[in-house]
């Protein structure tokens, strides 16, 4: 009894014992506080600046607004276009129809792409073929290896096909399972036991129906990030949208011509940041609302049942 009680206390003594941080972790969290605070300050300067008028702008760039300016948000959105010329006839796209088509393109991309790769990665990670081999190997070497030049043969073969300023057809072409996505479905199938899959076939399901409502619905944290992460890279890419989709331009290469505005209307650099929070402010939103999912605990386990 008396050696119980003294374990007692001294487990007492030293419960409220903490480590303390090594170097590494102090260096680490104050190289990471320094970053946010720049990231903030810059947000909150972009903000403040973005409701100003030229002459403030120029004569106090880092104060308070001495008139707020809301009236910028709305003459971006109504004055800045981008010229296209469409079966002969040259009209212009505004900001709110390049907002359509930023999301026409990131949700369609998005969903197209993470369901191949999904799938792929699936099929690769649990089913021991020598194709299963060569996908992944596949999938290092152009990781690895930087495919250049092909541009002018993707666009070529676009135009022969009939997919060439579509977005089913960028669709299409984002139907694909190569990159970083299909190593992290590849390394959340492969953590899965397979005994909830044998359980299945026992029961009589299909391999399609093991996938589709066992493996699948397991990596589901797993499945959010990579939405999330693919969806903000969509959102950000104008290259792809400017080469294929020419007459549906985007907000990313609505910004791109945004700063070569010779406009008086909008060539004001208030003006031109007020448009760059307007195209910021659906990404800042969804991580908003997504931010649990992005940097939680990304854990798969077992069903229950």
């Amino acid at each position: 009894m008396k050696r119980i009680i003294k374990k007692k206390e001294n487990d007492k003594d030293f419960s409220g014992v903490r480590s303390k941080p090594n170097a590494a972790t102090v260096v680490t969290f104050v190289l990471l506080a320094v970053y946010g605070v720049v990231m903030i300050t810059l947000f909150v300067w972009a903000l403040f600046s973005s409701v100003k008028t030229q002459y403030d702008f120029e004569n106090n760039p880092f104060g308070f607004p001495e008139e707020w300016k809301f009236s910028n948000y709305l003459v971006a959105l109504s004055k800045f276009s981008v010229p296209v010329i469409q079966d002969g006839v040259s009209r212009k796209v505004f900001l709110p129809e390049m907002l359509l088509n930023s999301l026409i393109y990131s949700v369609g991309c998005t969903i197209v792409n993470t369901a191949v790769t999904c799938c792929v990665a699936y099929v690769t990670a649990k089913y021991n073929y020598r194709f299963s081999k060569v996908v992944y190997g596949i999938v290092i070497v152009t990781m690895v290896l930087p495919i250049v030049g092909s541009l002018p043969s993707e666009l070529e073969m676009a135009r022969n096909l009939g997919t060439y300023d579509h977005f089913w057809g960028i669709f299409v072409m984002k139907a694909n399972f190569l990159g970083m996505n299909y190593l992290i479905f590849y390394s959340a199938f492969k953590n899965l036991p397979w005994d909830y899959a044998e359980a299945a076939f026992v029961d009589g399901a299909s391999h399609f129906h093991v996938m589709t409502r066992i493996m699948i619905p397991m990596i589901r944290p797993v499945i959010s990030v990579v939405l999330l992460l693919s969806f903000i890279g969509y959102w950000n890419d104008y290259y792809v949208p400017m080469m294929f989709i020419p007459n549906h331009p985007v907000a990313a290469y609505g910004l791109y011509r945004y700063q070569q505005a010779t406009d008086s209307a909008i060539s004001t650099i208030p003006m031109k940041i007020s448009g760059c929070m307007i195209v910021f402010a659906p990404i800042f939103v969804l991580f908003l609302c997504m931010k649990d999912k992005l940097i939680g605990n990304l854990t798969v386990g077992g069903l229950k049942g």
